[in-house]
């Protein structure tokens, strides 16, 4: 586990050490303690390293042609004769046999996607094998699909979208059959299949672009299942169609459209802004055939541009590692309505690690729990003999700007912490009233969760908690369920500090805009402390309303008897879960009543679980704040002395545990720091007195800082800084 040295091995001030950004007023910060590079590791997050693959050049005309040559089809006939790819073609062979394919045309979602997989199953193990009766299945699938009026569910043909996430994983499914079972085909057949390609799928993408309906899906994982498809298709007609002005104009409209509102869409460091979750089906759904990686793969071998090296999505690994949950049991228990004990799937996480140049990618290829329901894709892109990059060789904790995502580490062991925090752009999709919520899991434990979905997905309560502001860990004004706008202004909420080093993280997150006009303020900060063990964590919300209003404070965990009142009166509560609990200690405000309130329940495991969340309410006030501590500890470990700092005219609160003393304080706005022997005119101030004597000390938007009379820190212009101290 990470953080563990001494501080006694330390210099008043080593060299390297003080880590220092200077700052303007309103400028977000970040320090970061970066440790040395492994030799020949690259450590900056998510940029790739040299190809693992040769350059790849335009495949001269005939099939197959996508992904692969006849000599690469020869190559794959090697490659499935060993393990563990014999064991994933023998799945291919299973779904082939076993997946049924729609009598149409009245096609279901369900309907489309057990047709991709019948029609990619079957020819794929053709074109590896050679051998017929599979074959001659995926062509019987092919022309009888070249019947039905439209390959789109009825539902949305009904509501006018001929184009959509499921039309284009069938699409790509039909495209990759026509490529794989080329010559099973006749003259006749051949352009029959050509035929209902132009007509059903390239045909409605071109009607349908520049429209609402098309708009609809930019920005999310569905114009990648969507449009990618149709992308496949595009591509594998060029050469059989020279010159064809539909097969032009959809290649495109797909090529421009996927590089502007997909690819480009990453944030600067690779996140997602949708979620994990939503990043994966993204890439490549279920039954594969369409998605990020495919396109991105045909796009490859056909033109021989690469769009796994675009600058921003070639470092999504990074963000897919600095998410995963200490307890691997998921992939995340990030933001977005998805089910939060799911996992990443396996073709996609292969893709990442083969494809992109990233080591990161292997890394999560090779450690994150993964699922693998495409065992086609699985074949097509791992390559276990990639060198990976341990995120050992990372700071633990991360800022995405762009997605407004922030991980707070200890380390990246099964017991260290992870805490995430979100406040910042409104993407399009699967979004949520969550700005300025967090999740916090520690010991192995997921201890304040995020509401996920139940096995009822969108029906049900859907939009009444899991996508109402009560079912996040963020603030309720006067108890209403959707008191955040889930589509606020632009910029409503951004992140407006972030400090990391190696002992103390702190990220500030600003969301009064996204309250409708009923808040004037709402900054949140987080600050993890972390020289030893699991840390703890401090949140510290500073509100102000228009008029009065009632502010409640929500923090949500797994389990009906996961959250215990101990003490009202003394703000005391704690959330259990096996053998950690994490005290809760609301220092502010002194006169809120707390309670436990029943949540709806989140699929864990496998299964629902209940879910319960506190609730800490003020009554009806233009302002407050709220400062609370989650203090995690196995169960029989010493319970530490939580306390406020009463005097000095900020926000705050003393830890003592053992001969540790930690002091960390808030100022009001425009006023400086003063209690327990601290002073200093910065926004916030952390000093850790090791047997009386500060040890480690921390200055958001400084000058100066002070204990009792002896000075930490003194710089002519406002600086935020962390440092190590030598014990007298």
């Amino acid at each position: 586990m990470a953080n563990r040295g001494s501080p006694r091995d330390r210099g008043a001030i080593p060299a390297g050490c003080l880590l220092l950004l200077l700052l303007l007023a309103a400028a977000a910060c970040g320090c970061a303690g970066t440790p040395p590079a492994p030799p020949d590791e690259n450590v900056t997050v998510g940029t790739p390293t040299a190809s693992p693959t040769e350059p790849v050049t335009p495949l001269p005309a005939g099939h197959p042609r996508l992904y692969f040559t006849a000599e690469g089809g020869a190559a794959l006939r090697e490659r499935v004769d060993a393990e563990p790819y014999r064991s994933w073609f023998a799945g291919v062979r299973q779904l082939a046999r076993e997946t049924p394919f729609p009598d149409g045309p009245l096609l279901s979602q369900q309907d489309l996607g057990n047709g991709a997989r019948a029609l990619r199953t079957n020819a794929f193990v053709y074109i590896v094998s050679g051998d017929e009766e599979y074959g001659l299945r995926a062509r019987g699938y092919l022309l009888t699909a070249c019947t039905w009026p439209y390959w789109q569910d009825a539902d949305r043909i009904a509501h006018g979208q001929t184009v959509s996430y499921m039309s284009g994983t069938f699409q790509g499914s039909v495209a990759e059959t026509y490529d794989w079972i080329s010559p099973l085909l006749t003259d006749e057949e051949r352009a029959t299949v050509q035929g209902a390609m132009l007509t059903k799928s390239l045909e409605p993408l071109i009607r349908q672009h520049g429209t609402e309906m098309e708009a609809r899906d930019f920005g999310t994982n569905r114009i990648a299942l969507a449009q990618g498809g149709v992308g496949l298709a595009a591509m594998v007609l060029k050469e059989d169609l020279p010159g064809n002005a539909t097969v032009n104009a959809a290649e495109t409209i797909v090529h421009d459209t996927l590089l502007e509102q997909y690819f480009n869409r990453f944030d600067r460091d690779g996140a997602w802004a949708e979620g994990i979750g939503y990043l994966s089906y993204g890439l490549a759904n279920d039954a594969g055939g369409s998605g990020g990686i495919y396109y991105a793969e045909a796009l490859r071998h056909t033109t021989g541009e690469d769009l796994f090296r675009h600058e921003k999505f070639s470092k999504s690994p990074g963000f897919l590692v600095y998410f995963l949950p200490p307890d691997r049991r998921g992939e995340s228990g990030a933001f977005g309505d998805e089910d939060f004990s799911e996992v990443f799937r396996s073709a996609p996480a292969a893709a990442l690690a083969s494809r992109t140049g990233n080591p990161l990618g292997q890394w999560y290829y090779r450690n994150a729990p993964l699922r693998s329901p495409d065992p086609v894709g699985d074949i097509l892109f791992s390559e276990p003999n990639l060198p990976e990059q341990s995120p050992e060789s990372l700071p633990p904790s991360h800022w995405f700007p762009d997605a407004g995502w922030v991980a707070l580490r200890t380390g990246w062991d099964a017991d260290d912490t992870l805490v995430g925090f979100k406040a910042g752009p409104t993407t399009p999709g699967n979004v949520r009233p969550e700005k300025n919520s967090f999740l916090f899991d520690a010991l192995g434990e997921r201890l304040v969760i995020l509401p996920g979905m139940s096995s009822e997905g969108y029906g049900g309560n859907y939009w009444d908690w899991y996508a109402a502001t009560v079912g996040q860990n963020t603030i309720l004004l006067d108890g209403d369920s959707e008191s955040q706008e889930i589509f606020p202004p632009e910029n409503a909420s951004v992140i407006t500090r972030f400090l990391t080093t190696e002992f103390y993280d702190q990220v500030q997150g600003s969301s009064a805009e996204v309250y409708g006009g009923k808040l004037s303020r709402f900054t949140r900060d987080l600050v993890l402390v972390k020289p030893e063990g699991p840390g703890y964590l401090v949140v510290y919300d500073d509100l102000a309303a228009t008029r009065n209003v009632e502010f409640d404070f929500l923090l949500h965990a797994l389990g009906k008897e996961s959250i215990t009142v101990t003490d009202s009166a003394a703000g005391q509560a704690a959330i259990t879960r096996g053998n950690v609990t994490a005290l809760v200690a609301v220092i502010l405000p002194g006169e809120a009543a707390m309670s436990v309130q029943p949540g709806s329940p989140t699929r864990f495991g496998g299964s629902d679980l209940p879910t319960r969340y506190l609730q800490v309410a003020t009554g009806p006030v233009k302002g407050t704040r709220f400062l609370v501590v989650l203090y995690p500890m196995a169960t029989g470990s010493p319970v530490p002395l939580i306390e406020r700092i009463a005097d000095g005219g900020g926000a705050g609160v003393r830890i003592r545990q053992g001969e540790t003393e930690d002091l960390l304080l808030f100022a009001h706005p425009g006023a400086g720091i003063s209690g327990a022997g601290v002073t200093g005119d910065g926004s916030s101030a952390w000093v850790r007195l090791e047997g009386g004597v500060p040890s480690h000390f921390a200055l958001v938007q400084g000058t100066h800082l002070a204990y009792q009379g002896r000075e930490l820190f003194r710089s002519p212009v406002p600086a935020s800084v962390a440092d190590r101290l030598a014990l007298a």
